[in-house]
């Protein structure tokens, strides 16, 4: 029974770290997909085509005597939805609201039933996006049986499709199957759930990203689509190395820099900047959330939107 946050990131850490590294809500990025504007306002790089090094890898197969991810799938689910359990568990203590028996324990069906019916508070920075957590909330009561089954029951996988098929009792709805994409997509709405509410910060490329794995889940929260499109796959490195004056300042067009990049790798959907100075120190930005325009800059005195790393 998480009673804070710090209780919930300690209690989730073995579950966060699998669904981490087998389901991360946006992709790591790969070293070797850089794009090198070098001094984009000089004239020598304004007029040379960007320089793009972009390559990919496949570590999804493994050896024949090594375990697979769809062989654990039922238990990757089992993480996931733990972790959500976990989080509706520590809201309602934060409510005040006392579970049953001696020990003040809430019950599975306590903790669905208050989920379904919009009686769990959104934690930050979940609480200015209900549309968001009425979904999560949503699709963690609508699996309550594939957890009953995993757990008590027996939980099928259908050989031909892969689908997890819950085991159901008289009287309880009856449980959609669960197909492979919805399996990932729960999977990392819950790392991404959990990490934002541990941070205390969701990015609006981190919020595109778990609206558009919400509507792969819509069979279960039965909300209206966001209609948001994909933003998982390739995050491409764009690197600048602008001139600095003698006070550290520097100026960067955003606008030049998004068309080189557009130009350098095109069809992804997010890029991620380095400002690379003189004496060593970086800058990092998602780009999407840079000004569209040309700005004047100083090393000693950074807007919000850019960080040094």
């Amino acid at each position: 029974m998480p009673p804070n946050i710090a209780k919930f990131e300690d209690d989730t850490a073995f579950e966060r770290y699998v669904l981490a590294r087998g389901f991360p809500l946006v992709p790591q990025r790969h070293a070797s997909n850089v794009v090198d504007l070098g001094d984009i306002l000089s004239v020598a790089a304004q007029s040379a085509p960007p320089h793009a090094v972009v390559t990919g890898s496949d570590s999804s197969s493994s050896a024949e005597d090594q375990l697979r991810s769809e062989d654990i799938r039922p238990l990757t689910f089992g993480a996931a939805w733990k972790v959500l359990d976990l989080l509706v568990e520590s809201r309602l203590v934060a409510a005040g609201e006392h579970g049953q028996g001696q020990n003040k324990e809430y019950s599975i069906a306590c903790k669905t039933q208050k989920a379904r019916d919009g009686d769990v508070s959104a934690p930050p920075p979940f609480d200015d996006r209900g549309e968001l957590w009425t979904r999560i909330m949503q699709c963690y009561a609508a699996t309550e049986t594939l957890r009953h089954s995993l757990v008590h029951r027996r939980l099928t996988l259908d050989p031909l499709t892969g689908n997890m098929i819950g085991t159901t009792r008289s009287g309880e709805p009856d449980q959609l199957s669960f197909t492979v994409d919805e399996h990932s997509a729960f999977c990392c709405v819950a790392e991404g759930v959990a990490e934002a509410v541990i941070s205390g910060e969701l990015s609006e490329r981190r919020a595109n990203q778990l609206r558009w794995l919400l509507d792969q889940l819509v069979a279960h929260h039965s909300q209206l689509l966001f209609g948001v499109p994909r933003s998982d796959g390739l995050i491409p490195l764009v690197i600048v190395r602008p001139s600095v004056g003698a006070a550290n300042e520097f100026e960067l067009d955003f606008a030049l820099i998004r068309d080189r990049a557009h130009a350098a790798v095109e069809g992804v959907t997010y890029y991620d900047l380095e400002v690379h100075l003189p004496n060593g120190r970086v800058l990092a930005a998602p780009l999407e959330d840079t000004p569209n325009e040309r700005v004047p800059l100083s090393a000693e005195s950074l807007p919000d939107w850019i960080r040094l790393v």
